[in-house]
């Protein structure tokens, strides 16, 4: 089964919420001001490593993961 992501302005507050109800991620961010940063799309990904690259490279920020927990910092 293809998994697809589909973004309509959607802050990345709310894809931290996607990615913790699908991968079970605890995601951080370096500011508010960049948790409300929105996208619009629609983006192929397989498993959570492929969204985190991916929501990265949208917004072309950074991100550490340890182990569930994510930071994504600009």
């Amino acid at each position: 089964k293809e998994r697809r992501f589909i973004f309509d302005h959607t802050p990345l507050r709310d894809i931290a919420a996607l990615l913790a109800e699908t991968y079970g991620l605890r995601v951080e961010f370096s500011s508010s001001d960049l948790a409300e940063r929105s996208v619009s799309g629609e983006f192929p990904a397989r498993d959570a490593d492929e969204v985190l690259h991916l929501v990265a490279e949208l917004f072309q920020i950074n991100y550490t993961r340890d182990g569930d927990r994510v930071h994504f910092n600009d």
